[in-house]
């Protein structure tokens, strides 16, 4: 939680930091490209609704119980985009929930949530503006029977897609918002000893009341981009190659699991996917200008761990890799890329049970993948932009014994990433 708040703490700083100024719908008197895209930053309440499971009791019969409702404060850092027609928004949760009842001790962490709402009537002064959307969610459920010894269950981690809906407020710089989101693949297998399974139905319904704030970051940059300014400076600085360049960047990542491995499906059904949280990714790149293309070496270095029945797993990745992106057009500042990327893997497994060693294995690998995303760029003559990148790396194992492996395939999603360009600081000396 601690590192949670500082990497929170460090964006919030960082995006005061670089807004110029601060404007309140802006896009409605024009839609320009430096008026596409507005930053905010708030909190919310999220709550669930329903859930449901089972345990074993002292006689070894199977009761039902309901889930109680699960609550947390989150921060939220977001921007509209399309001049007021879309959001993306990524809440970072501040608390997770326990609680027994029933001699069941139940953990629950709501996890990253990352959503992309569009309004079909654009967020306005004054306007109570619908919205729909989609979500790519990550949340943690454990169910411990106190009642029992060595009865401890794992903490099962689940990637949902749950639609949303609601309403939007704008006041100002002010943006309240009420939602609503839901997905419909609530059932899950959950083992509530070593050998016994029961249908967990967790909460497949969250309403949520939200406050951000607004602020723009490049509008100041309009005047020489319509006066022909930007264009004449950056044609000149083409032609004497100074936008070519090296880049440095930096920001927070998490990682969503794509499978559990055979390994862990075969002789530890009760485990779930790895839950990983939040990690930094650095990178140091070159830049060309007229292909628009990146080529850049990154870094991360993420663990977690697991444990249930006397069992506990860790897991361990560190990556260096390589990539080359090419940009897919430039659409009002909105700048969408693709690219190969290839890795060189250290790979670490950790397994004991009742503290005695089982397995500890570690192997170097060859990964590769791709990765996708946008950067916010006003012109292509700035000192530094926010960028937004997914990283897919579909097969990545490491063996484990007869055939069976551990996976550490993932989607990793970097959502902020601070991009400088170090050479571009000299030309506006």
């Amino acid at each position: 939680m601690k590192k949670l708040i500082q990497i929170i703490f460090g964006v919030f700083s960082l995006m005061t930091i670089l807004s110029q100024e601060v404007s309140t719908q802006v896009y409605v008197e024009k839609q320009t490209r430096h008026r596409f895209a507005q930053m905010n930053f708030g909190v919310d309440y999220f709550r669930s609704i329903g859930g449901s499971s089972s345990f074993l009791n002292s006689q070894g019969v199977l009761e039902d119980f309901q889930l109680e409702p699960f609550s947390t404060p989150r921060l939220i850092i977001g921007g509209t985009h399309f001049w007021g027609h879309a959001d993306f928004t990524i809440s970072f949760p501040l608390t997770s929930k326990s609680y027994v009842k029933n001699g069941q001790e139940i953990s629950f962490d709501s996890g990253l949530d990352t959503s992309f709402k569009v309004y079909p009537w654009k967020v306005k002064q004054g306007r109570v503006a619908p919205f729909a959307g989609i979500a790519l969610s990550g949340f943690s459920i454990r169910q411990t029977n106190s009642t029992m010894d060595d009865m401890n269950g794992a903490n099962i981690t689940k990637t949902v897609f749950p639609v949303m809906g609601g309403f939007t407020y704008n006041y100002k710089a002010h943006l309240l918002e009420l939602g609503i989101s839901k997905y419909f693949k609530n059932s899950l297998e959950y083992y509530i000893s070593d050998s016994q399974s029961t249908e967990l139905t967790v909460p497949s319904t969250f309403v949520n009341v939200s406050y951000r704030y607004m602020l723009d970051t490049s509008l100041s940059a309009e005047r020489g981009w319509e006066s022909g300014e930007t264009k004449v400076l950056t044609e000149k600085l083409n032609d004497q190659g100074h936008l070519n360049g090296f880049f440095l960047s930096a920001g927070p990542s998490s990682m969503f699991p794509l499978s559990i491995g055979k390994y862990n499906s075969d002789e530890r059904p009760y485990f779930g996917k790895p839950a990983v949280g939040l990690f930094f990714e650095y990178a140091l790149g070159y830049y060309l200008h007229n292909p628009d293309m990146n080529f850049s070496v990154t870094y991360r270095n993420y663990s977690g761990s697991n444990d249930a029945f006397s069992i506990v797993q860790e897991t361990g990745r560190r990556s260096i890799g390589f990539e080359v992106t090419k940009m897919l057009g430039d659409y009002h500042g909105f700048v969408p890329f693709i690219g190969p990327t290839l890795s060189m893997e250290k790979l670490n497994f950790l397994e004991t049970e009742n503290d005695e060693l089982i397995h500890e294995l570690q192997e170097n690998k060859l990964g590769y993948g791709v990765t996708f995303g946008w950067d916010i760029r006003p012109n292509r003559i700035g000192t530094w932009l926010l960028r937004t990148n997914l990283r897919w790396t579909p097969s990545l194992n490491l063996a484990v014994e007869g055939g069976k492996d551990i996976s550490f395939g993932a989607l990793e999603f970097n959502f902020i990433q601070l991009v400088i360009y170090p050479n571009r600081f000299k030309l506006w000396k």
